[in-house]
């Protein structure tokens, strides 16, 4: 087109158009090319920073311009405008934070998991910390599903395996048949050992299922046998130790059951030393008297009546003679008279004679601190040690944690009142494994030779050095449980207390060697050494059960959810069932050594108020594992009623049942007869849960009298019956 035709054009009519503002500058010099304005990358406006918005802003996720003492938004919203410090703010988060978490750790795992999942979206800490609240509420009133009543093994007991192999090893598993096996061959070897007379009556009526077995045994379990001689005992002449008319063979025997049974868990004298002096005759010796010979004798005669019941007739005649020279030797004492007043102690109390235990047990504990051995403080203790040579050190150690935890373990197990108790625990180091006897130092010393471990060497010497250390953690126990209540200094008893002293004892067993591990081929002491470390366990916890308790105290240093005291004494309780089946199905000392009985009066008082389906089972292997030990010891017929009477109360047994099991016990001894109308004295606790509360009639003795009464009443009325 022509310019000038342009020019030509008619003028268009002008129209009011909008003002348009100035582009802004950044753009005009752009050369880059625009990004259109509905761009989902446009950037968005920059907030106005401030250090900290107001409450009401935060909450409701709104912009705060920070100003104060109101900001614009709370200005235009008549809301309260208010500022938290920081400082405050980070200190009461911090307090909720520990607070929230200690409350999921009540909880099982997944509620807890459900509780978080609910406040994950709430930005509020109030409402997250009310929400956990009310979470563990429920969970402590029972509405939670407790795990300890779901299937499915227990996460404690799981914990607990994983970590201390040594207490609760996962090879040990017990099924219900093995021990409806042994209950059967239990009953199977008593009735076997029955008279004629008591067979015939096998014909009358019969309740509870525990009679339809043979009177002729086919049992396979073992039975007591003939000890070997100790060949350091070659050349005994007793004579020259004792006035009582006894062969030299049987004292040798007898002296050999005790070291290859009993001594090597009691320990109370070396070894070596005793047997040196007992050979030479030397009643001048520091290791060797005649109060100690005749004392351990007495012990040593009812343990071998098991295997010949004519040693009975010379139990008597060894107490009278100790005593005698006892009386004699405590005016000059020696640790041979604190060790004689010890084995008269332990024969009382299991022949059920009289009282004379605790006088014994008395005189001992007062020769001991007399002797500067233990019961002293350290400033006196660390002058008795100077004043000893070396050999006298190493033969007085033995002595003095031998006697020292027969002590303790007459307080914790027995809990009989005005048990002495000590101040300070021995003075002497925990003695080495020395004390073992020839043999074993030249079956040890072959394998050094050999360059390996032999598997038949015996490990009395390790069980003995272990069982110190043991029983000094349960010296603390029992001193804070039993033998200071009441004084201005006593420790509370705390749960905290209680979980130190289980962690003491896992730690222990977690440095054990590992010939004290549990296996198929331990020793028998061995085995003993574990049924006392759960009973002890079961002593830590059971002032603490809380049963069915709304609120449920819970151990601080393992998981949760089932880490409360029920359930490590639950877990003890399984590991006792598995050990006594053990031990009375392969050994023939669970016939002669009554030193592991405690395991079985703690078993059976589980069991009264055990919910399990096999409670029965074991509350009879318990009662009958003590009928084979009614021959050598008295005071089990006391502790087999007393237990009968109090499974009348708890309904776990019936009359006629509890008759029977009493008739069997006593037909299986055949001196039962002779003291059957003796009264046997047994004042030490049968009833553990009121041990405390009402101590004089939770013995022995008082159960045992109730027993007639509490089978006419439970036979004859329901005041005895169980929903």
């Amino acid at each position: 087109m022509n310019p000038s035709d342009a020019s030509n054009r008619p003028e268009r009519p002008q129209r009011n158009l909008a003002r348009l503002l100035p582009a802004p500058t950044s753009h005009l010099d752009d050369s880059r090319p625009r990004v259109p304005d509905s761009s989902p990358f446009l950037t968005k406006r920059p907030r106005i920073g401030v250090p900290i918005a107001c409450n009401p802003c935060r909450l409701k996720k709104t912009r705060c311009d920070g100003g104060k003492p109101t900001c614009r938004a709370c200005q235009r919203k008549g809301h309260d405008c208010i500022y938290e410090d920081p400082n405050i703010k980070g200190a009461r988060n911090g307090d909720l934070l520990l607070e929230a978490v200690g409350l999921l750790n009540t909880l099982n795992p997944s509620r807890a998991t459900a509780t978080l999942l609910s406040v994950a979206e709430q930005n509020d800490s109030a409402e997250v910390i009310n929400a956990i609240r009310q979470a563990a509420d429920l969970a402590a009133q029972h509405l939670d599903p407790d795990p300890a009543l779901l299937p499915g093994p227990s996460s404690f007991t799981h914990e607990l395996t994983a970590r201390h192999p040594f207490t609760y090893p996962s090879n040990q598993e017990m099924t219900s048949e093995a021990a409806e096996e042994l209950l059967k061959e239990l009953l199977e070897s008593t009735r076997s050992k029955q008279s004629p007379q008591d067979s015939m009556r096998r014909s009358e009526p019969r309740d509870g299922g525990i009679d339809c077995v043979d009177t002729e045994s086919t049992s396979t379990l073992p039975q007591p046998e003939i000890p070997a001689l100790d060949p350091e005992l070659e050349g005994l002449g007793i004579h020259q130790w004792t006035e009582v008319e006894v062969s030299d063979e049987f004292a040798s025997r007898a002296i050999s059951l005790y070291l290859t049974t009993d001594h090597n868990l009691l320990s109370p004298f070396h070894r070596g030393y005793f047997l040196r002096d007992l050979i030479a005759g030397d009643r001048s010796s520091l290791y060797c008297s005649p109060a100690m010979v005749n004392a351990l004798l007495y012990w040593c005669s009812q343990m071998y009546s098991s295997i010949d019941a004519k040693a009975n007739l010379k139990t008597e005649s060894f107490r009278v003679e100790a005593q005698r020279h006892l009386a004699t030797e405590i005016k000059s004492p020696k640790s041979t008279t604190m060790v004689a007043a010890m084995f008269l102690s332990l024969g009382h109390l299991v022949q059920g004679k009289d009282h004379a235990v605790l006088r014994h047990l008395k005189e001992a504990a007062e020769l001991g601190v007399k002797l500067s051995l233990f019961g002293i403080p350290e400033a006196d203790a660390v002058a008795a040690r100077e004043r000893l040579t070396a050999e006298e050190a190493k033969a007085l150690a033995y002595p003095s944690w031998g006697v020292f935890n027969w002590i303790v373990l007459m307080t914790l197990f027995y809990r009989q009142q005005n048990v002495p108790s000590l101040k300070h625990p021995p003075v002497l180091d925990v003695p080495d494994s020395e004390g073992t006897s020839k043999a074993d130092e030249d079956h040890m010393r072959l394998e050094k030779q050999l360059g390996y471990q032999l598997p038949s060497v015996s490990y009395a010497g390790d069980t003995f050095v272990a069982l110190c250390h043991f029983w000094r953690i349960m010296y603390d126990v029992a001193t804070v449980y039993y033998d200071r209540q009441g004084e201005a200094d006593h420790q509370p008893l705390t749960l905290q207390f209680a979980e130190f002293k289980f962690r003491e004892l896992l730690a222990w067993t977690d440095e054990l060697p590992l010939t004290l591990a549990r296996s198929g081929a331990n020793p028998h002491y061995v085995v003993i050494l574990h049924l006392w470390l759960h009973s002890a366990i079961l002593d830590i916890f059971r002032p603490f059960l809380q049963g069915d308790a709304p609120r449920r105290r819970r151990l601080r240093t393992f998981a949760p959810p089932m880490n409360t005291p029920d359930a490590a004494y639950a877990a003890s309780v399984e590991q006792l069932k598995r050990l006594i089946v053990t031990y009375r199905t392969k050994y023939s000392a669970s016939h002669y050594t009554i030193i592991w009985q405690t395991s079985l009066l703690y078993t059976a008082n589980a069991m009264l108020h055990s919910k399990e389906e096999d409670r029965l089972t074991y509350f009879l292997i318990c009662l009958y594992s003590y009928a084979d030990l009614r021959q050598s010891f008295r005071v089990t017929e006391a502790i087999v009623r007393a237990l009968l009477s109090m499974g009348m109360q708890n309904g776990v047994i019936t009359g006629p049942v509890a008759r029977r099991v009493l008739r069997d016990l006593r037909s299986a001894a055949p001196q039962a007869g002779d003291d059957a109308d003796e009264m046997i004295r047994a004042p030490f606790i049968a009833d553990l849960d009121h041990a405390v509360t009402a101590p004089e009639s939770a013995t022995v003795e008082a159960h045992a009298a109730q027993f007639e009464e509490n089978a006419m009443l439970r036979d004859y009325t329901s005041l005895f019956d169980i929903d």
